[in-house]
């Protein structure tokens, strides 16, 4: 997607990645109240729930081993793609995204590639 970006934009793109989700959340108070019950915060998928009930509000490790395993599925999901050629840059036709299907700037993506992939024919 870098490629597709740099493309379009012709301009500079640095390339970050953030793995995995974002399972817990720092919290400036320790409780929430609403109509007068206090609750503790929402603290994220790997500590609580966030319905407010005391029932979801209670701290759960068994979260904690939820989102390490749902960290370690999107890991490995992420090395499927890289080891299976998904982004070689010489291979621009295997960059299928079957999720753009009905997105409104699918054309545009498909564009871009298309011209990628011309410009490494050429090279």
């Amino acid at each position: 997607m870098s490629l597709v970006l740099l493309q379009a934009m012709k301009r500079p793109v640095v390339r970050v990645g953030r793995f995995a989700g974002q399972y817990a959340k720092p919290r400036s108070a320790d409780t929430e109240t609403r109509a007068g019950l206090t609750l503790p915060a929402y603290r994220g998928d790997l500590v609580n729930r966030p319905e407010f009930s005391p029932e979801a509000r209670r701290a759960d490790p068994q979260l904690l081993l939820r989102g390490y395993e749902r960290a370690a599925l999107t890991l490995n999901f992420v090395r499927s793609l890289v080891d299976g050629g998904f982004a070689d840059l010489h291979h621009p036709e295997y960059w299928d995204l079957g999720f753009l299907h009905h997105a409104p700037l699918r054309a545009e993506y498909e564009r871009i590639v298309h011209s990628i992939r011309d410009a490494l024919d050429f090279f």
